[in-house]
């Protein structure tokens, strides 16, 4: 029988609302375990829709996370 990963999408509109999920998934050990990816969808409900709607019709999880961050932190 094939042992296969749970698979985990984090989704956000914007490469950089992403940015610190991504760092602090990267620390963990949960490679061997779960597979994760990331989606930046857009900005603006049209291209939204269309964006994740097409990229799901061709990937397939089983758990989908939807990081909205109203704004980020940056350093002056």
């Amino acid at each position: 029988m094939e042992n296969k990963k749970f698979k985990i999408l984090f989704v956000s509109a914007l490469s950089a609302e992403l940015k610190i999920v991504k760092q602090e998934i990267k620390k963990l050990d949960i490679s061997k375990f779960l597979e994760i990816s990331f989606f930046e969808s857009g900005m603006w409900n049209h291209k939204t829709i269309m964006n994740l709607s097409l990229f799901l019709v061709e990937q397939k999880f089983n758990f989908i996370v939807n990081i909205w961050v109203c704004g980020y932190i940056w350093k002056h």
